[in-house]
C-alpha cells in the first residue's frame, strides 16, 4: 500500500510541476506559495511541530506573532516549489530571477578545496547552483524525502538534469563519497542545521542539540577551508546570495567550530524567522 501512495503522490506532484513548468518562473513562484498555504491548516502534525520549536526559541513571543510565522514559513516553502521546475532557468540568468551576491570574492577563492555550509533558509537549492557559476561545482549531501519517486524528481531538478555533480543522500555511503571527493581535491557541500540523531552536543537557542561533526572532522582532516553562505528571499525568485569569509580553523577544537556554525545559524534565523524549516523536531522530543 505505502509503494501505491508513494505513486500517486508522486505522480500528483509530477503534474504540478509540470503545470509550473509551464508558466513564467515568478508567477510560478506565487503560485507554489499561494497552494501551500492554503492546504496549511491541513498540516496539524507539521503545524504542531512548527509551533512547538518556535516556542523553545522564541519563548517571548506571542501566539500570534509565531502563528504569522508559520504561515509565511510555509508560503517560503511552497515558492521553493513552484521554482524547482524553473532551476535551470536561475542557473541560466533568466529576466524573472533577481539574484544579487555579498561576499562573492569567497566563492571565487580557488587556492584550496572547500566544504560549503549552509541552511534550511529561503530557496537553500540556489546556493549550489550560484557557486557552479562562480567557481566549480560541488557535490552534496541532503536528507532524502521518504518517497523515492518524488526523491528521484528532486534530483533531477538540483542537478540540472545531471549537469552538475551528484547529490548523495545523506547515510554512510553518501558520506563516503564526500569524503573521496574531498580527499581528491574537489568541494563538497551540506546542510548541518537539522538533527543528527546520535550525532554530538552544540548550543542552539539556549539549548543542546545533537549535530554531525563528520564535515568538520573531514575539513579538518584535509585541510580545506570551511566556507558558510545562506540564501535569503525577498519575493519571487529575487534573492540575495550570503557568502561569509572563511571560518577560522586553526588551532581550534572541533567543537568551537560547531558553535560558531550554529552561532551564525542562530543569528540568520533571528533575522529571517520565516524562512526556517521549523516542523522538524530539530530540539528533540524531551524539550
Amino acid at each position: 500500500m505505502k509503494n501505491i501512495s508513494y505513486f500517486l503522490q508522486a505522480i500528483a506532484l509530477k503534474s504540478l510541476f509540470f503545470f509550473f513548468k509551464l508558466m513564467p518562473p515568478k508567477k510560478s513562484s506565487n503560485l507554489g506559495g499561494a497552494i501551500v498555504v492554503l492546504f496549511n491548516p491541513f498540516l496539524r502534525k507539521q503545524n504542531k511541530h512548527a509551533l512547538q520549536n518556535l516556542t523553545i526559541a522564541f519563548p517571548d513571543k506571542t501566539k500570534d506573532e509565531k502563528a504569522v510565522i508559520i504561515k509565511k514559513m510555509w508560503r517560503n516553502i511552497g515558492m521553493n516549489l513552484g521554482e524547482y521546475p524553473h532551476l535551470l532557468n536561475s542557473y541560466n540568468d533568466h529576466p524573472d530571477f533577481n539574484i544579487t551576491h555579498r561576499g562573492q570574492n569567497h566563492l571565487c577563492d580557488t587556492t584550496k578545496a572547500t566544504v560549503y555550509i549552509s541552511a534550511h533558509l529561503g530557496n537553500w537549492e540556489i546556493l549550489p547552483l550560484s557557486v557552479a557559476k562562480f567557481k566549480r561545482p560541488f557535490f552534496s549531501l541532503y536528507r532524502p524525502p521518504n518517497n523515492p519517486y518524488i526523491r528521484q524528481q528532486l534530483n533531477r531538478f538540483r542537478t540540472l538534469d545531471g549537469a552538475l555533480p551528484e547529490a548523495y543522500t545523506k547515510g554512510n555511503k553518501g558520506f563516503i563519497s564526500l569524503a573521496r571527493h574531498l580527499k581528491n581535491g574537489e568541494d563538497i557541500g551540506i546542510l548541518l542545521d537539522q538533527r543528527h540523531s546520535g550525532g554530538e552536543s552544540v548550543r542552539f537557542f539556549d539549548h543542546d542539540v545533537d549535530a554531525s561533526f563528520a564535515p568538520i572532522d573531514l575539513a579538518l582532516k584535509y585541510n580545506t577551508q570551511l566556507i558558510m553562505g545562506r540564501v535569503i528571499r525577498h519575493g519571487a525568485c529575487s534573492f540575495t546570495l550570503d557568502a561569509l569569509p572563511p571560518l577560522d580553523t586553526q588551532n581550534r577544537t572541533r567543537t568551537d567550530i560547531m558553535q560558531d556554525i550554529y552561532n551564525h545559524y542562530e543569528d540568520w534565523i533571528k533575522e529571517y524567522p520565516e524562512q526556517w524549516l521549523w516542523m522538524h523536531r530539530r530540539f528533540g522530543k524531551d524539550l
